[in-house]
């Protein structure tokens, strides 16, 4: 900073993998969002320290074919949580993220894979 004190310094982070679900398939699909954040209890073991998006209204994402509808996860999911609001205090942690039916299981799509995902972080 060149002695300037009225422009605080600015932090800037692009994603270049965001997290979003993508129908790229021809028909719409409806479905329930639930987003979570667990804490690793053991090796491939986690149990729940927050519930951050349990939807109870289904989203409808439209048909997208080959470009794809994209739904940023990031709009219903960023700014509701902070680290210092975790449970468990230091550790390993995961964001999961599901697309759900009424019943909460997740939905798979046509290629057979499922509709979830994680993403694992530290917390000092």
């Amino acid at each position: 900073m060149s002695g300037n004190t009225q422009t605080p310094p600015k932090l800037t982070i692009i994603f270049k993998n965001q997290s979003k679900i993508n129908n790229t398939g021809p028909t719409t699909i409806k479905g329930y969002l639930l987003i979570q954040v667990q804490y690793r209890t053991g090796p491939g073991t986690w149990t729940l320290d927050n519930v951050t998006v349990n939807e109870t209204t289904p989203r409808t994402l439209t048909a997208g074919g080959l470009s794809g509808h994209l739904f940023g996860l990031d709009t219903v999911f960023n700014g509701r949580i902070r680290a210092s609001n975790l449970k468990h205090g230091a550790g390993t942690y995961r964001v999961y993220a599901a697309f759900r039916d009424p019943n909460g299981v997740v939905l798979v799509s046509s290629d057979g894979r499922r509709l979830d995902s994680s993403y694992q972080f530290t917390r000092s």
